[in-house]
């Protein structure tokens, strides 16, 4: 039994039109704020880049000759390196 224009199928979960509405205005801001971070990190990575490239080194080994303490640069790099991959995966 299916209800004319008050309920939306899907996966065989009923959802009524108010609902559905405000879930795809949160799906729709939820894009917006995802662009965002994505805007704001290679903003983030291109300033750091740049920093590594006057000092004439690479970013792990700036990172790693400036780096506070040995905990701080093995923390560093980890997060450097799993930016690195989920950029490239993001990227295609």
């Amino acid at each position: 039994m299916q209800q004319k224009g008050i309920w939306k199928e899907v996966r065989n979960i009923f959802i009524s039109r108010k609902r559905w509405k405000m879930l795809e205005k949160r799906i729709a801001a939820l894009e917006v704020q995802a662009q965002s971070q994505r805007i704001e990190n290679k903003i983030l990575w291109e300033f750091c880049n740049s920093v590594a490239y006057k000092e004439k080194l690479d970013l792990v080994s700036y990172q790693q000759l400036y780096s506070p303490s040995p905990d701080s640069a093995e923390k560093i790099r980890v997060l450097i390196e799993k930016i690195f991959k989920f950029g490239k995966h993001t990227a295609n």
